[in-house]
């Protein structure tokens, strides 16, 4: 053999066989077309004129997390924060908690008072509403915090929700406590007929509702992906399994004569 023309190979020359990208329930890339993000822009200027910037925020940061065009200026930062400040100095309430999750993944590290973590950690640890305690339990992970509870009473409110009577209909509320719970470290699945209505249910949306479907977009990439975390650094979301590095053959070793 010419071994100088064997190095001389390229790598892609080789016949390598790449391995399969295992199927997933729901890839964005393959479901959201170029006219949804177009419709998703043009929202997304309606709610900045209508400065609506709770929605803007959901929305904006529904785009981001499924690989849309966000085109933020500072004065869009700086009414979120604006919008932030108010809503903690009224209250703790639930889209307080959604609204610091839209700011982190959109870049923006919104600073949560003292009394406000306070009743985060509360609420996860006494609420008896399951989407609040998932929804503490992730905004305590953005928070860079230890969650308050053990792993096993967390798992045991995780094997309530699945059975609860709301997940026959699908509703908004077990949807978002599913995907807050698989953020939360939750071992996460949907049935292949809950796929297929959550898919009927997009196609409506499309046509109805621009923020009611990014979010569900998002819901759908979390309970769909491979793995979907929260940490201190914002959400993260990695749809399929990293690929193995592929082996490539040694040369073959010349023989002594």
């Amino acid at each position: 053999m010419d071994f100088k023309k064997y190095n001389e190979l390229k790598i892609q020359d080789l016949n390598l066989e790449r391995p399969e990208r295992p199927a997933i329930p729901f890839d964005p890339k393959e479901e959201i077309t170029e006219a949804d993000w177009s419709g998703a822009q043009r929202w997304l200027e309606i709610l900045r004129t209508q400065r609506d910037f709770y929605r803007f925020a959901l929305t904006a940061a529904a785009m981001k997390i499924a690989g849309g065009e966000v085109a933020l200026t500072e004065k869009d930062l700086q009414e979120m924060q604006i919008g932030f400040n108010e809503k903690q100095r009224t209250h703790f309430a639930l889209v307080l908690l959604i609204w610091f999750r839209c700011a982190r993944i959109l870049g923006r590290e919104f600073v949560v008072s003292p009394v406000i973590r306070e009743q985060i950690r509360y609420s996860y640890r006494h609420s008896a509403n399951t989407r609040t305690i998932f929804i503490c339990a992730v905004a305590l992970k953005l928070l860079g915090e230890p969650l308050p509870l053990h792993r096993k009473a967390q798992k045991k409110i995780f094997e309530a929700l699945c059975t609860e009577g709301e997940r026959k209909d699908l509703s908004w509320g077990f949807l978002n406590s599913m995907a807050y719970a698989k953020l939360s470290g939750e071992n996460v699945a949907l049935t292949e007929d809950e796929w297929a209505e959550l898919r009927s249910r997009l196609k409506f949306l499309r046509e109805d509702n621009w923020t009611e479907f990014l979010e569900l977009v998002y819901c759908m990439m979390i309970l769909s992906a491979h793995r979907a975390w929260a940490d201190k650094d914002g959400v993260h979301i990695e749809l399929y399994p990293p690929e193995k590095p592929r082996k490539i053959p040694p040369p073959p070793v010349p023989r002594a004569f």
